[in-house]
């Protein structure tokens, strides 16, 4: 088999990863997964996650798949498909949801459906999507639905209803708008009582 030399990067990568999961249990952690997340939580992010959003800003990107082609591409792949479809590949595996039944089972879950559940779960309770449904409800306290809110700020009633049981985040510009809305409400509000 012919190897180009991003092939060559690309495993050696790969290596650096699995030294980066040793490293991590030398350290006391179950994964590389679990550590980051501290590390990122030590600079003052409250996750990975949020840690990324900060870079994707950071790098002027409208997206978290803008990212990853970003990514991709600068690794010389056409897509974040091809990329991932490569590192299934050099781990042994025929494609990539394969690769990511692996990984879904080593952290312990039966079936792909049953760590989704799992990530749901974790992503209503968290505390930014609890802020959120404190807002919705605080609004629909006022006694404004679900449709009006929506309407108001420019969206579906279903994008309001995911944010209300904390399936989905608002992104930058619908959140401006919604706590902008909250305001306005809550000051009307005040202002009929007086």
């Amino acid at each position: 088999m012919f190897w180009n030399m991003l092939e060559i990067n690309l495993l050696k990568q790969y290596k650096l990863s699995e030294r980066r999961e040793r490293i991590a249990r030398e350290k006391g952690f179950e994964s590389y997964r679990e550590y980051r997340d501290i590390l990122a939580i030590m600079q003052g992010f409250l996750s990975w996650g949020d840690y990324q959003n900060y870079l994707r800003e950071r790098e002027k990107l409208k997206s978290a798949g803008e990212r990853q082609r970003f990514f991709a591409k600068a690794r010389g792949f056409e897509s974040y498909y091809a990329y991932l479809k490569f590192r299934a590949n050099i781990s042994g595996f025929r494609n990539y949801g394969e690769y990511q039944e692996s990984l879904i089972k080593k952290r312990g879950y039966e079936s792909r459906g049953e760590y989704l559940k799992e990530l749901n779960k974790k992503r209503q309770q968290s505390p930014r999507n609890e802020e959120i449904k404190k807002i919705i409800n605080g609004i629909k306290e006022k006694g404004k639905s679900q449709s009006w809110i929506a309407k108001q700020i420019g969206v579906t009633k279903q994008a309001v209803s995911y944010w209300a049981k904390g399936i989905n985040f608002p992104q930058e510009p619908m959140l401006t708008r919604l706590l902008s809305l909250s305001d306005l409400v809550e000051k009307t509000s005040q202002n009929n009582e007086v």
